[in-house]
């Protein structure tokens, strides 16, 4: 099955922001949760300190708190025809992290329980941990 072909010049990006903030709105993702162009929060969301490849603006971004907020945004990602980009520890020098115009980071930064079973030497680390805060769980 061919994939849709996303050229940014040619979407409405801010209806299909619309769509997709009401799809996540009514999926009980919290209006907080949405960062988009117009919020004070967005610029240091959105900071770029490679600019190799130039400075990208996705879409916007959505802070999840709840498994259940990544689901809601993978389904309404492709509801209202914007790419979903999964953004974890923020370490992607070819900036993979921050998709295009016409996607929707989802932050998991808040998605950091590690929890660690020392009987049987099990570790389960969730996608937003990160090194640096959160070795000491596992040490």
């Amino acid at each position: 099955m061919d994939q849709p072909v996303h050229n940014s010049a040619s979407q409405n990006s801010s209806s299909n922001f619309a769509f997709l903030q009401t799809c996540l709105l009514n999926a009980g993702v919290g209006r907080e949760q949405i960062i988009d162009k117009t919020s004070s929060k967005y610029e240091s969301l959105n900071y770029q300190w490679n600019t190799i490849h130039g400075l990208i603006l996705p879409l916007a971004y959505l802070l999840v708190q709840r498994v259940q907020d990544v689901q809601a945004a993978i389904r309404c990602c492709e509801t209202a025809n914007v790419r979903p980009v999964a953004r974890s520890g923020g370490h992607s020098f070819a900036k993979y992290g921050y998709g295009d115009s016409m996607s929707l980071v989802i932050d998991l930064q808040d998605l950091n329980q590690v929890e660690v079973d020392k009987e049987s030497r099990t570790a389960w680390i969730d996608a937003g941990a990160r090194v640096g805060r959160d070795r000491k769980s596992v040490v």
